[in-house]
């Protein structure tokens, strides 16, 4: 595998040039690139191994299953392969847990698109009915793509404080991510204290098309190549992927797009709902 342990090593500037000039690249250049581009989409967390007599310093990487389990390992991920692919405040966060802990960190969620990515069908697009927030080159979609459906549910302040969330906790890794956002929902007045959740062996039970909801629920989509590095948001039948400007209707179309991969959608990897508090009728006594 030529990520472990290259004879080669990129510099800065051929780092930098890799990531702008990709469309520049001849046929067989591209090739190898996105099936690198692809190796590393479809892993789900990553660990640090510290060098001994053995083996230099290195990274390991875990594909996720259907199911949320740990599945395929991949043992010995060159360093300067990582530091390629995987953001350098990420790295850093995965270095330091290693050092002390044999802990799985999970890649952050936040995919971007190229600029020549398809758009998503005609048919799944909500004519008028904007996703608020987009995250253009930034790896937010967890925090605007929720805000987005929070802005349209009217719930402006709560919209607006989770996308600023979103550059304070880009590039950390899901399970801080995560957990910052479910913060930021319990300090919320409008909201249930304890979200539902589907994950692992639970999500057999959440049926995507069947068990929709006018509460904001986030889901992290399972692409056919295990890849979970996206996050969208749902209210009722409508979609919000802050990748897209507009809405998106809730059909296995628009999901396969999400996915952003050849062969689309595969299930829920994980699923957040939001529980609004029922609103308070005010009763006014006559004497």
């Amino acid at each position: 595998m030529t990520k472990q342990f290259p004879t080669w090593k990129y510099t800065e500037k051929e780092l930098w040039e890799i990531k702008m000039k990709k469309n520049e690249m001849g046929p067989e250049q591209r090739v190898a690139f996105e099936k690198e581009e692809e190796e590393a989409d479809e892993i789900g967390s990553l660990r640090y191994r510290k060098a001994t007599a053995t083996y230099n310093e290195h990274f390991q990487g875990m594909v996720k299953t259907a199911k949320g389990t740990n599945g395929k390992l991949l043992p010995l991920l060159n360093p300067m392969w990582i530091r390629h692919h995987f953001h350098e405040k990420f790295v850093a966060i995965v270095v330091a847990y290693g050092r002390d802990s044999n802990s799985w960190i999970d890649v952050p969620l936040g995919s971007s698109r190229g600029g020549k990515d398809p758009e998503p069908p005609s048919t799944s697009v909500v004519q008028g009915l904007r996703c608020k927030y987009q995250q253009e080159d930034n790896e937010t979609c967890l925090f605007f793509s929720f805000a987005s459906a929070l802005f349209y549910l009217g719930l402006k302040e709560d919209s607006e404080r989770v996308r600023k969330a979103g550059h304070q906790m880009e590039h950390l890794d899901a399970d801080t991510q995560l957990t910052f956002l479910r913060g930021l929902m319990v300090q919320s007045n409008k909201f249930e204290r304890n979200p539902i959740v589907w994950s692992g062996k639970k999500t057999k039970y959440f049926d995507v098309f069947e068990c929709t909801s006018d509460n904001p629920t986030i889901l992290i989509p399972l692409g056919a190549d295990k890849g979970i590095h996206h996050a969208i948001a749902t209210v009722g039948n409508y979609i919000f992927d802050s990748t897209h400007e507009e809405a998106l209707h809730l059909t296995k179309d628009s999901l396969d797009w999400c996915c952003n991969t050849k062969h689309g959608f595969e299930g829920v990897y994980l699923a957040i709902r939001f529980v609004l508090k029922p609103v308070k009728k005010e009763y006014r006594m006559y004497v």
